[in-house]
């Protein structure tokens, strides 16, 4: 399987600020297509407000999948996923500061995973003390997003700010909660969507299968942290429904890493794709057999994941024949991402805004 550190190119610092300009002007393009166009009669101050939050929440996660993602079109994907997720246009369907968390947090998570390379001489004096002491300063890190979270629902809380918006006490896990993972574009005004698309997926089955092989689970557990505490009860002031942002997160960076491996992917990595794209066949068989019994709500769900499929079958194709072109590998699977999001992103905007 292609791991990370064997396609790790040279980063400069031309080479990050190239990296941030593209994907900013993808992310205006993607804002201004979901969000905007269809409010340009009448685009006030919140809008704008929302439109911010998404991007500076897709920047923070393009910045932070660096720490695990090699190619550059991962990471800007990884961010994009990010920032105009289901869950982050649900959560503008409250109040333009309900999504001030969703874009912050990855902020808050770069200190975390960046700070050996920040600081090298502190990870060397800590690492005289034991071996635990590194992964320590790790785990204390990464409970400053947590903080921050707390302490910003306390503050809108007070008496002063006051309750500014209301948002759902519970996280729903039930079969329908379930369902609207692979068919988010079945969600409803202020509802919480737990998914990333239709052709993510099937790169996030690939970043799955990375993640374990190269034994990468950190994050993996900070995720489910996330997980475990929006299906708990109440914690303070904070909805259980904000902490799906962070396996959101985790979730985007997986995908972004299992793009770069289906692009990467060569001859002796056949099996891995076989495997997303046998993940890819059954959500199109899935979402035909729904189209077909309940009409045309699944039919564009039933489009999308039979791109996903094409893309992963080509690049598998491509291996068979023992060819790697990753060039031609990062374009199908860009455009189709692209088209998914432009479309489904626009959809679920046009029914919760």
């Amino acid at each position: 399987m292609v791991k990370a550190e064997d396609i790790h190119p040279p980063r400069t610092c031309c080479h990050a600020a190239g990296c941030i300009a593209a994907a900013a002007i993808l992310y205006t393009i993607i804002a201004c297509y979901i969000l905007f166009l269809p409010l340009l009669s009448g685009l006030q101050l919140t809008e704008f407000v929302v439109g911010i939050n998404f991007f500076v929440g897709a920047i923070g996660c393009l910045l932070l999948s660096r720490r695990w993602i090699a190619a550059v079109p991962g990471s800007i994907w990884a961010g994009a996923i990010y920032g105009f997720s289901p869950f982050a246009l649900g959560l503008a369907a409250y109040h333009p500061l309900a999504g001030v968390p969703m874009a912050m947090i990855p902020w808050l998570f770069c200190p975390a995973a960046f700070w050996r390379t920040w600081a090298p001489s502190l990870s060397k004096r800590l690492a005289r003390y034991g071996r635990n002491g590194p992964p320590a300063m790790t785990i204390l890190l990464s409970a400053i997003p947590f903080a921050a979270v707390f302490a910003y629902f306390w503050l809108l809380s007070t008496p002063v700010l006051g309750p500014i918006f209301p948002l759902p006490k519970a996280v729903r896990y039930d079969v329908a909660a379930v369902a609207g993972f692979a068919w988010p574009l079945t969600t409803k005004p202020h509802e919480v969507v737990f998914s990333f698309y239709h052709v993510p997926l099937a790169a996030f089955a690939m970043g799955l299968c990375m993640c374990f092989a190269s034994r990468r689970v950190g994050a993996l557990l900070i995720g489910g942290l996330g997980f475990a505490l929006a299906v708990a009860p109440p914690l303070a002031h904070v909805a259980p429904a904000v902490w799906i942002m962070v396996p959101i997160l985790v979730g985007s960076i997986i995908i972004g890493l299992g793009l770069e491996g289906l692009a990467w992917a060569g001859p002796g990595d056949s099996k891995w794709l076989l495997f997303c794209a046998a993940v890819a066949a059954v959500l199109t068989a899935g979402s035909v057999y729904l189209t077909l019994a309940n009409g045309a709500a699944y039919g564009r769900a039933a489009l999308l994941y039979t791109a996903g499929f094409l893309s992963v079958a080509s690049i598998y194709a491509l291996t068979t024949a023992r060819l790697r072109w990753p060039l031609l590998g990062w374009t199908l699977l860009s455009i189709a991402v692209a088209v998914d999001l432009l479309s489904s992103g626009k959809h679920i905007a046009d029914i919760v805004l």
